[in-house]
């Protein structure tokens, strides 16, 4: 690793997103669970918009797209 890294984004993991990733884990539903859906709420009302819809990938969410 060269020491003039540039990163994206710094690891910011608290409490919090650990709690809702094993709450997701143990739900068996990672990707179209109770925790997916709340995310897509939670983004909604943030962003202020009708709908939100969470996408595996940004490949996935082009093909949605086209």
């Amino acid at each position: 690793m060269s020491a003039n890294e540039i990163r994206f984004s710094a690891p910011d993991i608290g409490r919090a997103e650990v709690e809702a990733a094993e709450r997701a884990l143990l739900s068996g539903w990672i990707t179209t669970g109770e925790e997916c859906k709340s995310l897509e709420a939670e983004l909604a009302e943030y962003l202020g918009v009708e709908h939100v819809i969470a996408m595996s990938s940004c490949t996935a969410a082009l093909e949605i797209a086209a």
